[in-house]
C-alpha cells in the first residue's frame, strides 16, 4: 500500500506540472485544467470527493478556485459514478438508468403503484472498503494541494480523517436516514411551508421514500425575483428552527433545498432531501448557537466551540469581525479549530445560510427587520 501510495504521488504530481504548464503556456483552456483538478479529486476515492464536496458551497472555496470549478464540483455532487449501476430485483424500475450516482450510492425512480412514482436509494457495492481505502489516498491528495494551492490547503489541513471516514461510512447505513428522515418530519409536521420526504421502505442499503420535486435556489430567484426576500428568510428560519430543536441537516448544499411557489396560498415552500448527515445537538449547544444566530453573540459561539471541538485549547482565540461569514471563515481556517465531520458540514450549513442573508441585504437593507417579521409570523422564533 505505501509503495502504491508513493508511485501514485509521484505520478499525480508529474501529470499536474505538465498540466499546469500546458495552461500556463495558454495550450489548454481552464475549463481543461480544472476538468483533471476534478480528476485528482475523484481519482482519490469517496474520502477526497466527499470533503471537496463539503466544501464547494463556501465562497472561499468559489474565490480561490473560479466559478467554472466550482460548477463542476456541484455537478459532481449527482454524477460522481456516472458509470455504476446496482439494481434489486424487488423493486418496479420507472427506469434502470439512474437519476443520481453520488457518493455514498445511486438514486432511482421506481414505480409504487402504476400511477405514483418513489425514489429508492441503493448503497454503492463495497463501499464500506473503498471509503477506508481512500483515506491514505485523501492524504496524499492533501498534501499535493499543499503544492497545487496552498489556500486549497489550509482550506482542508485540520480534518480528522479516521473520524471523517466514520462519518461516512454511517451515511452507508439507510436505517439512519430512514430514522433521520422520520424525526423531521416530526419537527416540521405544523409547518406546511417545509416538506420532508416520506419513508416508504428501508434497510442498511437500500431506502425507498415519496418522490418530491422543486427549484435550486437560484433557478427559483430567476423565474421568481420578487420572492427571493422570502425564500432566503425561508431556508434561514428552517435552519434556525432546526436547532431549536436540537437537530440540524448537517449536509444543506444547493442541492439538498429545493423550493416551489405553492400558487393557491402564494406562499414559498421549501423540500429538504438527503438526510445522510444530521448534527445533533445538547441543550447547550442548542441554547449557544441560537445566541450566535439571532444575536450575533461571539462569546455564545466560542462556548459552542470548546463543546465540540476535538482536543479543545485551553484558550481560544477569534478575532471580531464586522461579517459573520469572516467568523465562520476563521473557525474553519484556524490551526487550533479541529471539528469532528459533521460539524463542519454544520458550519458550511451556516455559512449558506448568512451569505443567502448577506446577499439580501445588499438589495434591501432593511432585510433583517423583515427576516424577524416572517419569523414571528409563522412561528418559527
Amino acid at each position: 500500500m505505501l509503495v502504491r501510495n508513493i508511485f501514485s504521488g509521484v505520478l499525480q504530481l508529474s501529470l499536474f506540472l505538465i498540466v499546469k504548464l500546458t495552461f500556463m503556456l495558454g495550450l489548454i483552456k481552464l475549463s481543461t485544467f480544472n476538468k483533471f483538478l476534478l480528476w485528482i479529486i475523484k481519482f482519490n476515492g469517496p474520502m477526497s470527493i466527499k470533503i471537496f464536496q463539503v466544501m464547494s458551497s463556501s465562497k472561499e472555496m468559489n474565490r480561490l478556485m473560479g466559478t467554472d470549478f466550482i460548477n463542476k464540483i456541484k455537478k459532481l455532487q449527482d454524477d460522481v459514478y456516472p458509470e455504476r449501476r446496482r439494481h434489486l430485483n424487488n423493486f418496479d424500475y420507472s427506469s434502470k438508468e439512474p437519476l443520481a450516482t453520488g457518493t455514498v450510492g445511486q438514486v432511482y425512480t421506481i414505480q409504487l403503484t402504476k400511477k405514483k412514482e418513489g425514489i429508492l436509494k441503493i448503497a454503492h457495492q463495497n463501499i464500506e472498503k473503498e471509503i477506508k481505502d481512500s483515506i491514505s489516498s485523501f492524504k496524499l491528495v492533501r498534501n499535493l494541494f499543499k503544492i497545487m494551492n496552498k489556500k486549497i490547503y489550509r482550506l482542508i489541513r485540520n480534518i480528522d480523517l479516521d473520524e471523517f471516514a466514520k462519518f461516512l461510512i454511517e451515511q452507508t447505513d439507510f436505517n439512519k436516514e430512514a430514522n433521520n428522515i422520520i424525526r423531521f418530519n416530526q419537527i416540521f409536521i405544523d409547518y406546511k411551508m417545509v416538506k420532508i420526504p416520506q419513508v416508504i421502505d428501508y434497510s442498511k442499503n437500500y431506502l425507498v421514500m415519496s418522490k418530491e420535486s422543486g427549484m435550486k435556489i437560484e433557478q427559483f430567484i430567476s423565474i421568481y425575483p420578487e420572492y427571493q426576500e422570502e425564500a432566503v428568510s425561508l431556508i434561514y428560519s428552517t435552519v434556525y428552527f432546526m436547532i431549536k430543536n436540537q437537530i440540524i441537516h448537517g449536509d444543506l448544499h444547493f442541492g439538498n433545498f429545493l423550493f416551489n411557489l405553492n400558487q393557491t396560498e402564494k406562499r414559498v415552500e421549501i423540500t429538504l432531501l438527503d438526510f445522510g448527515i444530521i448534527c445533533p445537538l445538547t441543550k447547550l449547544q442548542s441554547k449557544n448557537l441560537q445566541k450566535f444566530i439571532k444575536k450575533r453573540d461571539n462569546e455564545a459561539l466560542i462556548l459552542f466551540l470548546k463543546e465540540i471541538m476535538i482536543n479543545p485549547p485551553d484558550e481560544l482565540n477569534l478575532e471580531k469581525h464586522s461579517k459573520d461569514v469572516d467568523l465562520l471563515k476563521d473557525i474553519l481556517d484556524n490551526d487550533e479549530v479541529i471539528l469532528p465531520s459533521n460539524f463542519i458540514s454544520l458550519f458550511s450549513t451556516l455559512k449558506i445560510v448568512f451569505e443567502l442573508q448577506a446577499d439580501c441585504k445588499k438589495i434591501n437593507p432593511d432585510f433583517n427587520s423583515y427576516l424577524a417579521g416572517y419569523m414571528m409570523d409563522n412561528e418559527f422564533d
